[in-house]
């Protein structure tokens, strides 16, 4: 039986690519570079933005979320509150079920050391609805949530590493918050809420409490009734706020619901910055194409003499292809395997870095529709490059045109402008990427040289929960954060200590609903709170501007007072005098509170976040169990040799105080700019990559024209011409299509720049400089490798014209 491609051909095909080693490792590494990264940024933008998501009948799912509209400024969404959540319920003509989560932090005793849990307090139908079973147990029942039953439902991760997976875990009761919980079910290994990354989840049992109308913590979806669409639903709820309104117009006066799909919902504002990946990798795949074009091309005009030789011995057109094709095929083979075991790398690496960013919970998979388009696009383009330069040689062969002399393989000038033509295209796409790249960069840079109002540097965090069990007024609250900041204060090495309640991360700051003495009268304002303890200011080194800062004398039986930001004095005080008016939080047993002293503006939840109208209210005075106490610590050495230390002086206090997020200012600033850093890695690698890519082609098309027109070299020096004059020209001739890629490029990502606007922290998408640095540096290094090309005539024999050579 005759083989398809007998194996001799094979073994030539390996030989003649170990002899052009340059060629086939270059080839090689873009083949891998082009598969890599186009398989690696569209896994996650499948997992995000394709993919349907991971439960039963994903279409149907939409999200809902209370958006505040301000005649004065943007619309602020907000999550839902439980009143919302049970009114909407009523909406049973478009909807099939409303069910939500709220995210809450408990801390799990008994079980080792305490640690800090993240649990779901969930509806009882959002697991059902969502299609998503235990795999140990059962979840809990509707009734069972409307009773308030203390029971709880494990993640897999948490049932392996604090209960050793013991099945016999079903039925145990465990102390979360201090208050006792039975264990009923455990959820798969592979179970991804997507939305929530909850340890436990236990019983939500929504209320209608007027007291607590402003708590909006609720992630709430819906499932649609069939034919009906989002807006539809929308106009629904709609009705129903118009009620809330009337009933509750503190809180929902302002308040309109929003309805998008789920997807959108979670994934929406992280989009535009996915597509810009897409973008930039698809200008990667097209330069890996213009690479493999070139080398292709160069590959085979250096070899024209002994194809000539094989057409002149009798080989058919269609043996010569075959023999090309499988040298392709071969590279192509390595370049994808190459490709394939990097991205199998890579994907956990990929996953990790996009969690922990902050931008979802999705896990990456190597997808093959993706490799294999990759693959098909760059394979198909090199074929074509082998293919059509061999029948044109089978025809000149025909015509009897072959003479040993020299075989025009290359097509001539036409397809010399062509492969200028693709250097120009490289060198462009090169410029775009690396201007992207920079601009994401300085950026970064910006956003973490942000001032944020405070002093970072030597600053310890740790965040606490004081389970209502054990301090179950506000007057126990503050007795143990008074003798905890007394025992830390104690600790050598530590100048000032102080708490509050900001986590510090982006997104995360509680607000509260206000009226303003003299300034609101029937709508209170959204201000950003904090509940702080004298030490706080001095902790991080924030200015008190005018007025005195919150100290030991505010304590529960003293004069109610508070501080505010100089945001806020200069929004609603523009005499800038608000020492001495009074606010008062929402609420009919709230009292009024006098503004004592006014603070510095401080970005304490996102340095990308521009300082809002801030309120400070004394810990000692108002403290509420829901809100966890941040402590801050200011040392006089690096602040992580102290951590344990500090950790055992609260332990001193109460031993069974559960210690969560040890960590220090700069340590919690990166992590903020985790997703700018993210996004900043990915352009720069393709940047980087795409310079590589570019850099390749311009040496694989000067050395095909070096390697062309050294006969016509070694002619013009028998003749008298001086060597430099014949580099030059050859120079001149290679540069020109340098010059027009890097101006095309430069002139496309100054129009096409200001997209990226959005995904940027400060500076102008279109920065000038960077587009400069950019061209001027693919500029220089491809005009170097064409001189070092180009030089390689100067060393061209004059007896190379006597060979005929």
């Amino acid at each position: 039986m005759k083989r398809a491609v007998p194996l001799n051909e094979i073994r030539f095909a390996l030989r003649m690519l170990a002899s052009s080693k340059l060629y086939a490792l270059a080839a090689t590494v873009t083949l891998a570079l082009g598969i890599g990264a186009t398989t690696a940024v569209f896994s996650v933008i499948d997992a995000t933005l394709l993919r349907p998501l991971p439960f039963a009948q994903p279409d149907r799912l939409v999200g809902l979320v209370s958006a505040q509209v301000d005649p004065n400024g943007p619309e602020q969404p907000f999550p839902a509150s439980q009143i919302e959540l049970l009114r909407w319920r009523a909406a049973t003509d478009v909807f099939a079920s409303i069910d939500g989560v709220e995210s809450r932090v408990l801390a799990l005793t008994g079980q080792g050391e305490p640690i800090v849990l993240t649990t779901g307090a969930m509806t009882s139908g959002l697991f059902p609805s969502l299609g998503v079973s235990p795999a140990l147990g059962r979840l809990f029942s509707a009734e069972e949530e409307q009773s308030g039953a203390a029971l709880v439902v494990l993640s897999h991760g948490l049932w392996r590493q604090r209960f050793n997976a013991d099945p016999a875990v079903l039925g145990r009761a465990i102390v979360l918050g201090g208050a006792s919980f039975t264990v009923i079910g455990v959820m798969p290994a592979d179970f991804r809420l997507l939305f929530d990354r909850s340890d436990a989840w236990t019983p939500l049992r929504p209320v209608i409490d007027p007291a607590r109308q402003n708590n909006r913590f609720m992630f709430a979806i819906g499932r649609l009734r069939d034919g009906i669409a989002p807006m539809q639903a929308q106009t629904a709820l709609a009705a129903i706020n118009a009620d809330l309104a009337r009933e509750f117009p503190v809180s929902h006066s302002r308040a309109q619901p929003r309805v998008t799909l789920l997807r959108e919902r979670l994934f929406g504002q992280r989009a535009p910055a996915l597509w810009m990946l897409a973008v930039a990798v698809i200008g990667l795949l097209a330069l890996a194409c213009a690479n493999v074009a070139n080398l292709t091309l160069g590959h085979l005009a250096r070899r024209q003499r002994e194809l000539a030789v094989r057409a002149l011995l009798g080989a058919s057109g269609w043996q010569m292809t075959r023999l090309l094709l499988i040298e392709t095929a071969m590279l192509a083979l390595f370049g994808g395997l190459i490709g394939v075991i990097a991205i199998g790398f890579a994907l956990p690496l990929l996953t990790d870095l996009y969690n922990g960013a902050g931008l979802g919970v999705v896990t990456l998979g190597l997808d093959w529709r993706v490799v294999v388009l990759a693959f098909a696009v760059i394979g198909t383009t090199a074929a074509i490059c082998t293919v059509v330069p061999a029948m044109r040689l089978r025809q000149s062969a025909r015509r009897g045109g072959l003479q040993l002399s020299g075989v025009r393989v290359s097509g001539g000038r036409g397809e010399r402008r062509v492969r200028a033509a693709l250097v120009a295209v490289q060198i462009a796409l090169a410029v775009m990427l690396l201007s992207a790249s920079g601009t994401f960069v300085a950026s970064l840079r910006q956003l973490l040289r942000a001032p944020a109002g405070f002093t970072s540097a030597n600053v310890l965090t740790m965040q606490m929960l004081l389970p209502v069990t054990l301090y179950p007024d506000a007057p126990a609250r503050a007795s143990f954060v008074q003798r905890m900041l007394e025992r830390v204060g104690q600790v050598p090495g530590v100048i000032a200590a102080g708490t509050t309640q900001s986590t510090f991360l982006p997104n995360q700051s509680m607000s509260t609903m206000a009226f303003i003495e003299g300034v609101t009268a029937d709508q209170p304002e959204r201000l950003h709170i904090r509940h702080i303890t004298p030490g706080y200011f001095d902790a991080l080194s924030v200015p008190v501007v005018e007025g005195r800062a919150i100290d030991t004398r505010d304590q529960m039986q003293a004069p109610a007072v508070c501080m505010v930001s100089r945001a806020l004095a200069r929004k609603y005080f523009p005499d800038g005098n608000a020492i001495g008016h009074r606010i008062r939080r929402s609420g009919a047993t709230v009292q009024w509170m006098t503004i004592v002293g006014v603070a510095g503006d401080v970005r304490d939840y996102g340095l990308a976040t521009e300082p809002g109208p801030f309120l400070y209210v004394p810990y000692l005075q108002f403290n509420t169990p829901t809100a966890r106490v941040s402590l801050v610590v200011r040392t006089a050495m690096a602040p992580a040799g102290l951590a344990d230390t500090v950790r055992r002086a609260i332990w001193d206090v109460d031993r069974n105080q559960p210690i969560d997020r040890v960590a220090t200012m700069e340590e919690i600033f990166a992590e903020g700019a985790s997703p700018e850093r993210f996004r900043t890695w990915l352009v720069t690698l393709f940047g980087i990559a795409g310079l590589a890519l570019a850099v390749v082609g311009v040496y694989a098309v000067a050395a095909a024209a070096v390697s062309a027109r050294s006969l016509e070299a070694s002619l013009r020096l028998a003749l008298g011409a001086p060597r430099w004059r014949v580099v030059a020209t050859v120079l001149r001739e290679s540069s020109w299509p340098v010059l027009i890629g890097v101006g095309i490029g430069a002139a496309g990502f100054l129009a096409a720049g200001r997209s990226l606007s959005v995904l940027l922290f400060q500076p102008a998408a279109t920065d000038l400089s960077t587009v400069v640095v950019a061209g001027a540096g693919t500029l220089l290094l491809a005009l170097t490798v064409n001189a070092i090309q180009s030089l390689g005539l100067a060393r061209v024999p004059l007896s190379q014209c006597w060979r005929g050579q």
